[in-house]
């Protein structure tokens, strides 16, 4: 028998260091969500996704508790407007890594109430078919984004998730 608080444990430690899907192919990590303000029921939640496998992968939607609904966005800047756009595939190369960051692409929480210290459990819905479960904390409006810097294929993606 395992102590009572060790399922919270073991979430908070998986949330820090990444979680990877079933085959272990695809990687999450860095995910959070920024406190939306008081009376708002959607908020933005960032992450980096990595495919560590050999093989392509698709990213075909989300879920998470926190949230009634989960939808892959993409902000389009165009004639000066920003407006957001439904994603509904992500294609992922083998060594690729896809930022999902303030002002590109995210994933949209709609019918959620959240505040700082909150945090939601997210599933990274996969085509293979399988899926990434991970964890998002709720950080603070004050608290600045963590910068994304990383070696290697990392992209924002276009339409139906082409490189662009």
């Amino acid at each position: 028998m395992y102590p009572k608080h060790l399922p919270c444990v073991l979430s908070a430690v998986i949330g820090l260091a990444g979680s990877a899907s079933a085959n272990g192919s695809i990687e999450v990590s860095e995910a959070y969500v920024p406190e939306p303000p008081p009376v708002a029921r959607m908020a933005a939640a960032y992450l980096r996704v990595v495919n560590q496998g050999a093989l392509p992968a698709r990213i075909i939607g989300a879920e998470a508790d926190c949230a009634e609904r989960v939808e892959i966005h993409r902000t389009v800047h165009a004639n000066g407007r920003a407006r957001m756009e439904s994603v509904t595939t992500l294609d992922l190369a083998p060594g690729e890594a896809l930022a999902f960051a303030p002002g590109g692409l995210h994933l949209m929480l709609h019918g959620t109430r959240l505040q700082a210290g909150d945090a939601c459990q997210f599933r990274l819905l996969l085509s293979e078919p399988s899926e990434v479960l991970f964890e998002a904390p709720v950080r603070s409006r004050n608290r600045a984004p963590t910068p994304h810097h990383h070696a290697g294929s990392e992209r924002e993606a276009g339409p139906e998730g082409e490189a662009r």
